[in-house]
């Protein structure tokens, strides 16, 4: 028989490790554990909800709705969570589904409760609205990279805060080829093209769009750019410095290495 323990559930997951050890205590007391049966609905919902849903164990497929088309946007499996963009006081632009993919335990926990604990603790309440502020940085670092899983979750909150948001128009250069190397972008909304050229010839092209990411060679080396980067129509991308970037690492020396990860697989 599953032993189910929620206070061992809340301190593995990686997401909520901001929450101070107090508050989480506290939350056992209102929490709930649901099963689910394959194809029941966990949730659906665009702008709110009331819980946020830990799975126990099981599969949680979520699905987005547009026009009355279903699209998968993510499987979720044990100690993921659903529901987090909700706490931070976010929303979908469309119509998400939350639905068991099979006998499925869930640990439920009142959004509005959460909120009411978090200014019982100074450093809970500062990591919350850094969370609050930086909430697409911290979702693309986690969805795009591999630096979530090689990050404490509370260096992690710190570093996404370092990002700066950059407006760019059609056509506009955001950095050209032998530039000297100045950081590293998130393509946030909107498109990128990288252009590389050898005596003039273009001899590859590359199409970016929102969630990829491009110039992380500029914080582990010195070498200049290898392209040039420019926007298709209007874009944003979060930006990192390479004097930030710097800073951060004498920190937490891991940044360094997770990012020759990401040259590495970008470039071999």
């Amino acid at each position: 028989m599953l032993e189910i323990n929620p206070r061992t559930i809340l301190n593995e997951v990686k997401d909520l490790a901001w929450l101070s050890s107090s508050i989480k205590d506290r939350l056992i007391s209102v929490s709930k554990v649901i099963l689910y049966d394959a194809r029941d609905m966990v949730f659906q919902g665009k702008d709110s909800s009331e819980n946020i849903y830990i799975i126990i164990s099981g599969e949680i497929k979520i699905l987005s709705l547009e026009d009355d088309q279903e699209s998968l946007v993510s499987v979720l499996y044990d100690k993921s969570v659903f529901g987090l963009s909700f706490l931070y006081g976010k929303s979908y632009p469309h119509i998400h589904l939350a639905i068991a993919a099979n006998s499925t335990l869930v640990l439920e926990i009142p959004i509005n409760d959460i909120l009411k604990e978090i200014p019982s603790c100074s450093d809970t309440k500062r990591l919350y609205g850094m969370l609050v502020e930086y909430y697409q940085a911290y979702k693309f670092i986690k969805r795009s990279t591999s630096l979530g899983d090689q990050l404490s979750p509370i260096f992690l909150i710190e570093f996404v805060s370092a990002f700066e948001t950059k407006v760019y128009k059609d056509k506009a250069i955001i950095f050209n080829q032998n530039d000297e190397p100045d950081g590293y972008y998130i393509c946030l909304k909107g498109q990128v093209e990288v252009i590389v050229e050898v005596k003039g010839n273009v001899v590859f092209r590359a199409l970016l769009k929102e969630g990829d990411y491009f110039g992380e060679l500029a914080l582990t080396t010195n070498s200049k750019r290898s392209g040039t980067v420019l926007s298709l129509g209007d874009s944003e991308c979060l930006f990192l410095s390479k004097a930030i970037f710097n800073e951060l690492v004498e920190k937490e020396p891991q940044l360094l290495e997770g990012f020759k990860l990401l040259a590495k697989l970008a470039y071999g």
